[in-house]
């Protein structure tokens, strides 16, 4: 696996749901500037891959998870996420349709595998835990189609969410046009074993690509506006309070969660998932501002200023509004995302 590369390039290592990921590689500022300007090379090994055939698996699937997926076409992927019985968030997930009964679903946590199986068990499915079979890398930035034409030996996957087979260094890999970065980018997946030679190769493509970790990878996906499952989803939250409601297909047949979410679903939730921008002064008296709950912040280097993401009461929802956080900060409410705030940059291939 890419950890025990690193490891031996004494490349500084964390962890992240128990499986190693590399934290940086020089500068995290620097390694964030070059995904936004040029090009970062990412590894996100540590997710789960769960594959799903079988004759039921449709109707598994469409249990399990929020989105309604009758429509997902063959060689396409959609965003969703997977709730308990109460409607809260256990994570949010990718699925792959590459047959009629054929799908993979990804998540950020392998340990996911044990909510999924338990799910499976009352279905005509067969699920396999992939997870470590793959290396998975993630090239992210304006200049990441470039980089991989010159390095795959198949034409890449041109549609936001959708995948393919490729090779690349005579290993056959699959290529997916998403991203965590908030830029237009795409994820590889090869066998673990060729791991190394795929990560060397993508930097020897040149074009100014950077290696970059974890830390660059999270003021990325701050600046994004996306969330962490060990951040955001560290305490129970709906899709409605985190500002997700547009991934549960309601009304339609039953799912993990339904029933919850279908008696909230037009009522005003308590809280937000808002972003936030932090300033430095405190307050002498904590009671004249609506408190935050901070789930995650960093050092902005595109901003130059600590952004935030974290939960608001509804009210305070707005652009604007001042909150206090727990540690004496005061911090204005904004609208996510805050870098790109259509999110056109992920969905359009440059020039």
């Amino acid at each position: 696996m890419l950890d025990k590369y690193f490891e031996a390039r004494s490349i500084a290592l964390a962890r992240l749901a128990e499986q190693r990921v590399p934290l940086r590689f020089s500068s995290a500022l620097e390694e964030h500037l070059a995904t936004r300007r040029i090009a970062g090379l990412f590894d996100f090994s540590f997710m789960g891959c769960f594959e799903v055939t079988g004759r039921e698996t449709l109707q598994f699937l469409n249990f399990l998870q929020t989105r309604n997926l009758t429509s997902l076409r063959e060689g396409r992927a959609y965003y969703t996420l997977l709730c308990n019985e109460e409607g809260a968030v256990i994570n949010d997930a990718t699925v792959w349709r590459h047959r009629p009964q054929h799908f993979w679903l990804f998540t950020g946590r392998r340990e996911d595998w044990r909510h999924i199986a338990a799910v499976a068990s009352g279905f005509a499915v067969t699920l396999t835990d992939l997870s470590g079979k793959f290396a998975i890398m993630a090239v992210q930035g304006p200049r990441s189609q470039l980089i991989l034409k010159r390095c795959l030996d198949s034409p890449l996957p041109e549609a936001y969410f959708s995948f393919s087979r490729a090779i690349i260094c005579r290993e056959n890999a699959w290529v997916v046009r998403l991203g965590y970065t908030g830029e237009c980018g795409f994820e590889l997946l090869v066998p673990a074993a060729a791991g190394a030679k795929v990560w060397e190769a993508l930097l020897a493509a040149g074009n100014g690509i950077r290696e970059c970790g974890f830390e660059a990878a999270n003021s990325l996906r701050i600046e994004a506006g996306y969330m962490l499952f060990a951040c955001e989803l560290a305490k129970p939250a709906t899709p409605y309070e985190l500002c997700l409601g547009r991934l549960v297909a309601l009304p339609r047949s039953p799912f993990l969660g339904s029933a919850a979410l279908q008696t909230i679903r037009f009522r005003r939730p308590a809280r937000a998932l808002a972003g936030l921008r932090f300033g430095g002064a405190s307050r002498k008296r904590e009671g004249n501002l609506p408190r935050v709950e901070v789930t995650s912040q960093c050092d902005s280097p595109i901003f130059g200023e600590s952004l935030g993401l974290g939960f608001v009461t509804y009210t305070q929802r707005f652009p604007g509004s001042l909150v206090y956080t727990a540690d004496g900060r005061v911090s204005s409410v904004s609208r996510l995302p805050f870098y790109d705030p259509l999110r056109a940059v992920p969905r359009r291939l440059p020039a």
